[in-house]
């Protein structure tokens, strides 16, 4: 709202009744009026991380007193917020952070910066103007207090100055002001008043609005007359938490004596540059648009303010969005992590006011915002955000965060769209997951406000990614870092030496994890010899401070290092490093003997490298250059080889590559022991150029090799092959291979043995741009265990604007559904009957040449025209078993997934449809919708229960069908709900029921599981399980509650007359208490057996039929991973049968075939031996079969059996087929 508007407004609201003061002028006031706000122009932008305050001090007996003062939540405040946690609980989301690199990207970014002194501390303003520079350091939030009265220095009968401790404490800000910020930096005034009962200010029902705006006009005068301009002021700080202070109408009472009485002309409308007003400064950013809407509708306020300690995140992006519309300025003079900030720059924020101080994420963030944002991920029901920027140096940084005391942790995924790039210096990679902390309720011991900036680079010259014991070597002298003679005690110098390769000259490196609290971009150092870290000693801020060794942090309750000991590394050039302290931004370097910190600079006395222990941290000679590098052109990869130089030391390889014969090269590989590499990703009919470099274990680098082309020819081909033998590899020539995600597993099964199983908690990834093809024939065999609409067989795609995607039931739950969408062009749909549940099903969609088409089993069953080749979308986020979409994610097992870069013939699809998979064993798991009861509810408690279309709980059903029968109870800890989410709840004689999309069998077992605890008195919950209907019962298990949450279970057996029937399970209380109930589960009874091995051969076929012993490796591994045969008692062996005798008809007269004997009267045995991964054995078959019949089989057959007599079966086949 405009001032002029404003003056309109407020001339037509009287003045409450307690103005009742005499109008004094302060005509000085006027003298040094702050210029109005002005947002800066739009820059070349990238953004970085956040930095946590939580944190700022770790050790606080090493410290000074600072004058933080922190603030309680009083208990009807802490209800309304937990109402509001209740009603956003977390949900199912896709958190990827896509981002292109080569993007122009777009300007989100605040305008000024700026730290708090309201939390009294030196050390928070050196730190955080260390961290991000005084040039965008633009204000300061300088407090004013009301503790002490008011004076008349002057005798006039004004008061003019402020005394006692509330002159001390301006005082003391403003020197931190002049001694800390240059010129430009402006201030913003905030109430830090610790006396709120009982101050000189207090009238009735809150401040009394003319003492309490003579000492804000005061204060921005003692401002003014210091040399500073006061942009903004916040009378009343977090309202919404106590009421000492007075209400949105006594808000309002202060607001016009500053801008109407005539008393106060730096606030004046009538003023060149009015002092600006700002509201509603609450905690809770629920009740931020009620105090500012209403203060701006009565035209006292030009700026709209909020913390994010409460609320949701919805209010608070929707606030910023409203004040901006609104014409005013957007601000938070409470940025307690780097995420309030990333959602703020989306939503329009333009001041931000750090509490606390700055470290390497939000310093980072500060001036990568200066430039364009690349990419921007956000989870409203986890209070989590993440982003990707370009500052105006063309760094690209990319940074993460999360709400202080709400957020829930959630994975974002940061993806590359247009290059492999490193992450820190991890990669290679397309893409990089963080994940951030937290955990239902509120600001609960799991919540660490961690937050997170990552460097993201590529190029020829890429920083090693650091974990583990080194050896740091410094770039000026080529001395290492040690404590000094190697002495243990707290307090030793660290300085520099001779190598010797002793332990104090040795250091353990590792990323600081996230539930350290706060900015974790850090690393801990700790020297080898006596597990001391390296010690910014006495906290000291100050330039050429020492560096000592000082043990580490001892309390059992957070066993965390300092901040004065822990360090980030900047990347220079060629394996040099700066390391600068995470406590003042400042970075080792060497003064002749001994190590200080210094700011930044371009001198070698400040690089380190970081030398792995075993290389030679002096050696800084280049390893030979690799020679004779070639390249081999396939359909749809490129194959690389090379030679290094005879006895030249042991390396490892960079392979670089570029699209010009001239560069730029960028590493596509690292750390190959290797000589060869295939580049699957050079898939395109367009020449590609390659380098290689070898790099030794000091780091150092060779010359680039000779330049290498080769151009992929495109002829029709596989272009990828997923067997999912125990793994995702590729199998065919290019390498594409994938990566099981999170719940994503193998079970016995379909075409050879193994299949993928995903049992609704799992995924594959598939490499970026796999089908940048005009026509692509994808392939697969399916066998769907039924479940909830809209999973996926694939979904390749950049996001939910563009994807291509198949899925076994679609909205209907009756059709299964292939759509192609590109944004601006349109969506093509094919329809066909849903896939049968429990059964294989070859699937597979043909794109060509205009034409979609969807087969299943061999038969085409929809085509349609398109104009949308895959090429045209390029998708880059390829997944088997997920959506682009928060859908469910496949429930079922997937086999022999192939990938054509061209449109396979109806002929050629049914040939593909004609093998028979074996069938996979029955899921451990059966899934069960919103089995928890987190889905579908809105506030608490539900008394209208499960199935009132007002309020509906997702799958599960009233039972009896009463629409009041039972809820859903929001939770946390207090309230005793099952970890601190939605949990149900029956009164006696109610109940609920779920009905699954398992189709039972003969012989089937179940087991169910929950947990429950009692309302008030002990209660009874009767399990039941059913088919189809819950009048069918299968059987019923009971169990009494009598307390807090404990775990029940039962086991009940399949009936002859449910064999056929959808599997369902109902909950009755059948007590005489109110009960609760939550984590619901079920789980099939499989067979008990060993635990299930596959076996495989390294030759599947022997030819020639030269009549020759061939050496085939048997190698039989556990689909378990996890399992140890050796605590087992397990025992495995082989035996090896042939389809032929040893002397077979015109076979050659030969015997001994299997192994020196004859496995066609009776197998023969052959023991395996455990080398630790997997039971392995080496045997001789031959090459032989006879010349008629289909060919030889030599059948493998591995039996293991464990210490209780369990044993488990399996096999495979070797074959010597009748033609060569």
């Amino acid at each position: 709202m405009s001032l002029c508007l404003r003056a309109f407004v407020r001339a037509h609201r009287a003045p409450s009744p307690d103005m009742d003061h005499p109008a004094v002028m302060f005509p000085s006031l006027s003298a040094r009026a702050v210029t109005p706000f002005q947002p800066t122009q739009p820059q070349n932008v990238t953004t970085r991380s956040n930095a946590m305050i939580k944190s700022v001090f770790s050790k606080q007996g090493d410290l000074p007193a600072a004058a933080r003062r922190p603030r309680t939540i009083p208990r009807g405040a802490l209800g309304l917020i937990l109402g509001v946690l209740m009603a956003a609980q977390a949900i199912g989301q896709d958190n990827v952070v896509l981002f292109n690199t080569k993007d122009t990207g777009e300007h989100k970014g605040i305008d000024l910066w700026g730290f708090d002194t309201a939390w009294l501390s030196e050390a928070n303003i050196v730190r955080g103007v260390n961290f991000t520079g005084k040039e965008r350091t633009d204000v300061i939030r300088l407090s004013f207090t009301g503790d002490t009265p008011l004076v008349d220095t002057n005798g006039d009968g004004r008061n003019d100055d402020l005394s006692g401790a509330g002159l001390e404490e301006f005082n003391s800000r403003m020197s931190l002001v002049n001694t800390y910020t240059d010129a430009h930096t402006a201030l913003y005034l905030n109430n830090d008043t610790d006396n709120g009962t009982s101050n000189p200010y207090l009238g009735s029902g809150g401040v009394d609005p003319y003492k309490w705006a003579e000492l804000i006009a005061v204060t921005a005068q003692k401002c003014q007359l210091a040399g500073r301009k006061v942009l903004s002021v916040a009378p009343f700080n977090e309202p919404d938490n106590g009421t000492w202070q007075g209400n949105v109408t006594r808000f309002g009472d202060v607001a016009w004596q500053l801008r109407w009485s005539g008393a106060f002309p730096a606030f004046s409308t009538s003023a060149p540059n009015p002092i600006r007003i700002m509201g509603g400064n609450t905690l809770n950013n629920d009740q931020a648009a009620a105090w500012y809407d209403t203060l701006d509708g009565w035209g006292y306020v030009e700026e709209g303010n909020t913390h994010q300690l409460a609320g949701s995140f919805g209010t608070y992006a929707d606030f910023y969005t409203k004040v901006r519309a609104n014409g005013d300025v957007a601000t938070n003079d409470e940025l307690h992590n780097v995420m309030e900030a990333m959602v703020g720059a989306q939503y329009g924020l333009n001041v931000g006011i750090w509490w606390g101080t700055a470290q390497r994420a939000r310093g980072e963030f500060v001036k990568a915002s200066d430039g364009m944002r690349l990419a921007y991920a956000e989870n409203r029901p986890n209070w989590t955000a993440a982003s990707v920027y370009r500052s105006p140096t063309g760094k690209v940084q990319a940074f993460v965060g999360e709400s202080e005391r709400q957020a829930r942790a959630t994975t974002f995924r940061f993806f590359s769209k247009d290059r492999p790039v490193f992450y820190d210096g991890h990669g290679p990679l397309r893409a990089f997951d963080v994940t951030t902390t937290g955990a239902p309720g509120y600001q609960t011991p799991n919540h660490h406000n961690a937050e997170r900036v990552l460097n993201v680079t590529w190029g020829e010259d890429v920083q090693p990614a650091i974990d583990g014991r080194y050896y740091l070597v410094n770039r000026a002298s080529g001395q290492v870092m040690e404590v000094a003679g190697a002495s243990a005690d707290n307090g030793a110098t660290i300085d520099q030496n001779v190598f010797t390769g002793a332990t104090h000259q040795q250091w353990e490196i590792h990323a600081l994890p996230n539930t350290r609290g706060g900015d974790y971009s850090f690393f801990t150092f700790a020297a080898v010899h006596s597990g001391k870290a390296p010690d910014v000693y006495g906290w000291a801020l100050t330039e050429g401070s020492p560096v000592r060794q000082y043990e580490q942090a001892t309390n059992p309750d957070w066993p965390y290092p300092g901040d004065n000991q822990i360090w980030f590394l900047d990347y220079v050039e060629n394996g040099w490093f700066r390391i600068g302290s995470g406590w003042s931004g400042l970075y080792l370097t060497t003064d002749g003997a001994t190590i200080v910190q210094r700011s930044a600079n371009d001198q070698p006395s400040q690089q380190w490298r970081l030398i792995p222990v075993g290389a030679d941290p002096t050696d800084r000679t280049p390893p030979s250059t690799p020679i004779a590098v070639q390249t081999c052109a396939q359909s749809a990869s490129v194959r690389i080889g090379w030679k290094s130089h005879k006895n030249s030391e042991a390396c490892t390889y960079n392979v670089l590559r570029s699209t010009s014969p001239n560069g730029p090269f960028e590493i596509i590989a690292r750390g190959l022991t290797a000589t060869s590499y295939t580049d699957s990703a050079a898939n395109q009919i367009k020449p590609y150029y390659y380098a290689v470099v070898a790099v030794d274990a000091s780091y150092n680098r060779s010359a680039k090799s000779n330049v290498a082309s080769a151009t992929p020819t495109g002829s029709p081909s596989l272009v990828a092959h997923y067997k999912f033998q125990l793994d995702a590899k590729d199998e065919s020539v290019n390498h594409n291979d994938g990566v099981a995600e999170t719940g994503a597993g193998y079970a016995p099964g379909g075409l050879d043995g193994s299949t993928l199983a995903l049992n609704g908690d799992g995924y594959v990834s598939l490499p970026a741009e796999i089908v940048n093809y005009d026509q692509v024939t994808l392939a697969a065999w399916v066998y769907w265990r039924g479940g909830q609409n809209w999973q996926r067989i694939f979904d390749f795609g950049n996001g939910t604007g563009e994807n291509l995607f198949l899925t076994p039931a679609n909205w209907s739950g009756t059709n299964m559904q292939f759509t192609i969408t590109k944004e601006g062009v349109g969506t093509n749909d094919l329809i066909a009957p849903s896939l049968p549940v429990d059964a294989w099903s070859h699937v597979a969609v043909v794109l060509g040449n205009g034409t979609a088409q969807l087969f299943v089993n061999g038969v085409l069953k929809a085509s349609t025209t398109t104009t949308i080749k895959p090429s045209d979308i390029n998708p880059v986020l390829n997944y088997i078993g997920k959506s682009q979409w928060p859908d469910p994610l496949f429930n079922g097992a997937i086999d022999d997934f192939r990938i054509y870069n061209h449109a396979l013939s109806a002929d050629d699809v049914a040939a593909l449809a004609t093998a028979n998979p074996e069938i996979p064993p029955g899921p451990a798991k059966i899934a069960l919708e919103n089995s928890d009861f987190e889905a579908g509810v809105g506030s608490w408690p539900e008394f209208d229960g499960f199935d009132n279309p007002a309020h509906d709980v997702p799958g599960w059903k009233n039972y009896p069908t009463v629409i009041d029968s039972a809820g859903v109870e929001a939770g946390n800890a207090w309230w005793g709900t099952y970890n601190g989410t939605f949990s149900a709840f029956f009164f006696p004689g109610r109940g609920a029921y779920l009905t699954s999309q398992y189709t039972i069998k003969p012989g089937d077992s179940f087991d169910i599981g929950y947990v429950a605890k009692i309302w008030w008195g002990p209660s009874q919950w009767t399990a039941k399980l059913f088919y189809d209907v819950p009048t069918n019962v299968i059987g019923s298990v009971s169990s009494n509650i009598s307390g807090g949450w404990a775990s029940y279970s039962g086991r009940i057996a399949a009936t002859p007359e449910s064999v056929g029937g959808k599997l369902g399970i109902l909950f009755v209380n059948t007590g005489s208490d109110v009960a609760t109930l939550d984590a619901v589960t079920l789980g099939l009874v499989l067979p008990e057996t060993a635990p299930p091995l596959l076996v495989e051969t390294d030759r599947t076929v022997l030819a020639p039929a030269n009549h020759k012993m061939v050496e085939v490796k048997i190698t039989a591994r556990f689909f378990d991973p996890s399992v140890d045969p050796v605590k087992l008692g397990l025992n495995a062996a082989c035996f090896i049968a042939s389809n032929e005798p040893d002397d077979g008809a015109e076979d050659g007269h030969t015997t001994g075939d299997v192994n020196g004997s004859d496995g066609y009267t009776s197998p023969v045995r052959v023991a395996l031996t455990w080398d630790g991964s997997a039971y392995v054995a080496v045997v001789n078959l031959r090459a032989e079969r006879s010349e008629s019949g289909s060919g030889r089989v030599y059948t493998i057959v591995c039996d293991a059996v464990d210490g209780s007599g369990k044993k488990y079966t399996t096999s495979c086949e070797v074959t010597v087929p009748l033609k060569d």
